[in-house]
This record gives structure tokens, C-alpha cells and sequence, in this order.
């Protein structure tokens, strides 16, 4: 999944890539495994080796040509949140595990897109409520330019998702419900818009933010807009 592919409760035009990439030792496949037990995949590669030895992404020489980098264990993660990574605002979505006709139940890896790995959907839901609410937009759309990186995690304070917590768990059924929502496309807008200022109200409520600041908020963001 590309980060461009990534929409605010949403994501779009999933495509297919050729993992060779060893998430535990981050670095491609060794090159005499491949040759053994993939000799196949290993002749299809090499047709484009030329192309794959020049790319600037290539960290040592002596890596296998077709090593993918920026790839480890979290890249796999049952649920990930995940917006673009050029923007001037985040647009976020959870992805999880997809069931594809051809090839079975495979997570959705990210690229050229910023994520945070989870293990727990719940918890995944609730983040990203919080990050596409108001409050957190303007936040961000304060000081980026162009690349909301997850750094934007360290000016946005997002408590621990905790069960327990009513509050919580409101969030995250929301962002739920509004991932559903935006599938359905337009006929759904305007259920989505309502479903969207529930999460407005749920983060100003966390936030400690009154009516009058949030209405602020919103007007602020329109503005930007």
C-alpha cells in the first residue's frame, strides 16, 4: 500500500510487491537461499538486476541486489495506522490483514508511507481517531509543510488505549464505524460527517478542550482549508 493510496479512514488501490526482503535480519534473502529453494523468483529478479543495483535506496554493495530496506518485523504487524508520507496533512487509516483471491490472507505493507505498528485492533482504532480529529489536524497542520512524519506523535499527546476506559473504547468503535462508512463511498458522506463529530466531541473530551475551543478549532481548520 502506498502512502498516495492512504485516505482518512480509508485506503484505496491496494498493489502487489515481491517481499524478498529478511524483516528479521534487514536485508534481502541470502542470495544462494533464494537460488536453492526459490530458483524461479531468483531468475525473474535477476532479469532486472541492472535497475536494481542502480537504485540511490542501496545501502552495501555486498547485499543481495534485490534488498528492500526500510523493512523489519513491525512492517508485518497484524494492524498498522498509516498516512502518506508527502502531504500537508495527515489523512490516517488502519490496515490489517487482507483476504486476496489470489494469494490468501497477507498483511498490507506500507510504502512510501509513514506507520505505527499494532498488535491490538482496538487499540489501533483509537489512535487513529484521535489523529484524524480536529483538534489533532490543526495540531499538525501548525508545523509541517510537507512530510507528516511520526514525529507528529510527539506534539499530539495520545494517552494509552486502555480497555477499561470507557472513553477509549468509544473512540475506537467510532473509528471503526467510520472506516466502514468511508468504504461505502458517497452515499455514506453524510453519515460519515456525523460519526466524525462524535470524534471530535470523544477527543475534546480526553483533550480536556471546551465547546467554545473546539468550535474554534473547526473554524481554524476551514480556514486552512
Amino acid at each position: 500500500m502506498r502512502g498516495k493510496d492512504a485516505d482518512r479512514w480509508k485506503s484505496i488501490f491496494p498493489t502487489y510487491v515481491l517481499m524478498t526482503q529478511d524483516p528479521q535480519k534487514r536485508v534481502g534473502y541470502n542470495e544462494s537461499w533464494m537460488k536453492t529453494h526459490l530458483p524461479r523468483t531468483y531468475l525473474y529478479l535477476l532479469q532486472f538486476k541492472d535497475n536494481l543495483l542502480s537504485r540511490k535506496s542501496r545501502v552495501l554493495s555486498k547485499d543481495p541486489f534485490y534488498s528492500l530496506y526500510g523493512v523489519n518485523s513491525d512492517t508485518f504487524a497484524s494492524f498498522k495506522v498509516i498516512w502518506g508520507r508527502v502531504a500537508n496533512e495527515v489523512k490516517a487509516c488502519v490496515v490489517s490483514i487482507k483476504d486476496d483471491k489470489y494469494l490468501g490472507r497477507k498483511p498490507l505493507v506500507p510504502f512510501e508511507a509513514m506507520m505505527i505498528p499494532f498488535s491490538d485492533g482496538d487499540e489501533s482504532f483509537y489512535v487513529c481517531a484521535l489523529i484524524n480529529s480536529s483538534p489533532a489536524r490543526l495540531t499538525i497542520r501548525a508545523y509541517i509543510v510537507l512530510h507528516p512524519d511520526t514525529h507528529v506523535l510527539d506534539n499530539i499527546q495520545i494517552p494509552k488505549y486502555e480497555e477499561q476506559n470507557s472513553l477509549h473504547r468509544e473512540l475506537s468503535q467510532l473509528s471503526q464505524k467510520a472506516h466502514k462508512l468511508a468504504a461505502k463511498g458517497e452515499e455514506a458522506k453524510a453519515e460519515l460527517k456525523m460519526v466524525e463529530e462524535e470524534i471530535d466531541q470523544k477527543a475534546a473530551e480526553l483533550w480536556g478542550i471546551t465547546e467554545e475551543e473546539l468550535n474554534d478549532i473547526k473554524n481554524s481548520l476551514k480556514e486552512l482549508s
